[in-house]
């Protein structure tokens, strides 16, 4: 409410940032007096992009639904560049971001596209028609596309172009007179794009789209149909890498490799279940270089924006499932290892370690935006935010005779793992359709044959004979980061199945 106790009293206005203080006893005349505070307004998180200056130099934006933050690691803060509400969007009007020749372009396809020009942030002058007024009203996306600015699905002059291509005149951000446009021949809506090498693919509703570079002076872009069959359901569900393109299509996640498209969650066909429908647009899509991963924040069944997380390693294919309640995710690469020189802080006041790793120039960053305005960092610690981080697997039906229409023995299930002291994983035997495990059994990760090497292994004796089995692992390391390398069932044929 804008008062302040303690030592005394005060007031701040958060409209203008102005504060008075009274203290009780006052200072002496001599002393020095410093006042921290901030505020969140508690807007969610909209995007959280690197802003890039023409000397290579970055700085990283955070958008919420009215304004843009700009973040300074060393003191550890963000700070409003806007000054004023620049935007008025809805929790779900995630931004997009382009840089090209030190400035950014902001669009949220709910309000005019801003231009932020390392300093100051505007409305971009969109004038079509040359009676000195904008015309663009919103836009879905914006890219820089062979020396043109680009934007796709526009709404002009109140009039939404869902299959639309428009641009600039070459090397202009602002001129859009001489510019042009084409619309696809496509009754699908433009959903979302990404570069695909130097080309650009444009993922509509029910089909996906080269929008060509054809270097004609009086229509240098030109539409090509790629597939007719899949298409695209989330505008920022789009997950980049060089040789494919993974998105949330209608009904699964599709790969789509510059030719053709094929499912790429074949493994967990489930997952559609875990999903509002109702919010399937709001999934986010993100790439985690570090760690190998596609993350997709997704809306569980009961909620209207993502609160889970939906991950594939995708060097080994592996699935898994998250309930980190982030939506935007963006990225910052420390430009240059602090020194006692570029810190400003007092030893007493360092919250880091000296030689944290995430803290050395050039190492990723990872950031996570809140629909509560807060923003997290992922993959650094080993609990969140103070909290232990409790991990399940779980296997499907295994039966390697199933096909012979035999039954299966499992006489033995050895735990290979890396060593962590005072670790334990709890391991889960159960049979055919059985909700009580058979087999339960507490393992330190701590134990086991190779003493003096980093890894070890556990020998679970089960001894038993099914139609299938399934292996769960429970509360894995709590507090550490446990490390399974593999799981080794010792299994034969065990006569003639009864059952399916």
């Amino acid at each position: 409410d804008g008062t302040l106790e303690g030592d005394g009293s005060g007031t701040i206005d958060y409209e203008t940032g102005d504060y008075s203080i009274s203290w009780s006893t006052a200072p002496g005349g001599s002393e020095d007096i410093t006042v921290y505070y901030n505020w969140i307004p508690g807007n969610p998180i909209l995007g959280i992009y690197l802003h890039y200056d023409q000397a290579g130099g970055q700085q990283l934006l955070i958008m919420d639904t009215k304004r843009v933050n700009g973040y300074f690691s060393v003191q550890g803060r963000t700070q409003d560049i806007s000054k004023t509400d620049h935007f008025n969007a809805n929790k779900d009007n995630y931004f997009q971001m382009e840089t090209w020749s030190g400035n950014s372009y902001l669009t949220n396809n709910k309000d005019e596209i801003h231009k932020y020009d390392g300093s100051s942030i505007s409305v971009l002058p969109t004038d079509i028609d040359g009676n000195g007024d904008n015309d663009i009203n919103r836009a879905s996306l914006v890219f820089n596309y062979k020396g043109h600015l680009v934007v796709l699905r526009p709404e002009e002059n109140g009039s939404i172009q869902p299959h639309r291509a428009r641009w600039t005149a070459p090397g202009s951000d602002t001129d859009w007179e001489n510019g042009g446009y084409v619309d696809a021949p496509s009754i699908d809506w433009i959903v979302g794009a990404s570069f695909f090498s130097d080309r650009m693919i444009v993922f509509f509703e029910r089909s996906i789209w080269a929008l060509n570079y054809i270097g004609d002076v009086d229509l240098p872009f030109s539409w090509e149909k790629l597939v007719s069959t899949e298409g695209c359901s989330a505008r920022m569900s789009i997950a980049s890498f060089s040789n494919e393109l993974l998105v949330l299509g209608a009904v699964s996640f599709i790969a789509f490799d510059g030719v053709e498209t094929s499912r790429a969650d074949q493994d967990i066909p489930e997952y559609s279940l875990l999903f509002n429908q109702d919010a399937y647009s709001t999934t986010y899509g993100a790439v985690l270089e570090e760690r190998h991963l596609t993350m997709w924040n997704y809306p569980s069944r009961d909620s209207d924006m993502p609160d889970m997380n939906l991950v594939m390693n995708y060097w080994n294919g592996a699935w898994s499932r998250l309930n980190i309640p982030i939506q935007a995710v963006g990225y910052y690469y420390t430009q240059t290892a602090y020194t006692w020189d570029n810190i400003s802080l007092t030893w007493d006041d360092l919250s880091f370690t000296w030689d944290a790793r995430e803290l050395q120039s050039g190492y990723p960053t990872v950031l996570g935006g809140m629909q509560n305005g807060e923003i997290v960092t992922l993959n650094r610690r080993n609990t969140d935010r103070g909290a232990d981080i409790t991990a399940y697997a779980k296997s499907k039906a295994i039966n390697p005779f199933i096909e012979q229409m035999q039954q299966v023995r499992i006489g033995y299930l050895d735990l290979y793992f890396t060593r962590d002291d005072g670790k334990t994983v709890t391991v889960k035997v159960y049979e055919d359709l059985a909700d009580t495990p058979l087999i339960e059994k507490t393992v330190p990760l701590d134990t086991g044959p190779a003493d003096g090497f980093s890894k070890s292994f556990a020998r679970i004796p089960v001894n038993v004979t099914a139609q299938n089995f399934r292996i769960e692992l429970e509360d894995i390391g709590v507090g550490g980061s446990p490390k399974i390398h593999a799981i080794v069932p010792w299994v034969k044929p065990a006569g003639r199945m009864t059952q399916l």
